[in-house]
């Protein structure tokens, strides 16, 4: 039974524990949508990134470039050098080549295997950015964050508005894996100015290189 003064109200403490339990119930709440909300938007991140990688052909120049530097790379020199129909290839560095390739020997040299990498690589650009701003602002700033990368329909489908642009997070180019390894970078170097640890100087230099190695010298301006 609820405790009663002599005026027959409920007194001060009751009146405290029900506002403390009705607070604690609107703070599990919160909790529970914010989680929904963010399990939402990680499925829609799939669906958008992965979803009938293969239903699109393969675009001209670069996807189309990239799939035959890909075949003529591995029928005429087992991979040990990029080359094109015509002869070497020496537009862009090797490593996505390389790694796309390895997939390719799994998949078949055909879109799912050639997007795959980026697909994969925009999937873990998007979660990192997510726990970066999780840490450096809130937790509604990174829902946020995650809501507007998904709302932008650029970053998974090709000439969006019917605007000529075929580079995105899904395209068989190596832009995607570049972003990555710059942005891993710059997160050491971020740490290793505010802890001057060894590690994470030798670890930013060395996504550096690989961003170098991904599309060029670009990944030496962090």
């Amino acid at each position: 039974m609820e405790r009663r003064n002599s005026h027959g109200s409920i007194g001060f403490h009751e009146t405290f524990f029900l506002s403390a339990n009705c607070l604690g119930c609107i703070s599990m709440m919160s909790n529970i949508l914010r989680n929904l909300s963010l399990l939402a938007m990680f499925f829609a991140l799939i669906f958008l990134l992965f979803s009938k990688l293969w239903s699109m052909p393969l675009e001209r120049w670069d996807e189309y470039t990239n799939r035959a530097v890909i075949l003529a790379s591995k029928t005429r020199t087992g991979y040990g050098q990029l080359q094109l129909p015509s002869g070497n290839f020496f537009e862009k560095p090797p490593l996505w080549y390389m790694i796309t390739y390895q997939v390719t020997r799994m998949t078949g040299i055909n879109p799912v295997g050639l997007r795959l990498i980026s697909a994969v690589s925009g999937f873990i650009i998007t979660i990192l950015l997510y726990l970066t701003v999780t840490r450096c602002v809130s937790d509604f700033a990174a829902l946020i964050t995650f809501l507007t990368l998904l709302s932008i329909g650029h970053l998974y489908k090709n000439n969006p508005a019917n605007y000529f642009s075929t580079h995105n997070l899904r395209s068989a180019d190596p832009d995607s894996l570049y972003i990555l390894f710059l942005y891993i970078s710059l997160i050491f170097f971020v740490i290793n100015s505010q802890k001057r640890k060894y590690f994470s100087l030798i670890a930013a230099s060395c996504f550096s290189g690989f961003a170098v190695l991904t599309k060029g010298p670009g990944g030496l301006l962090l």
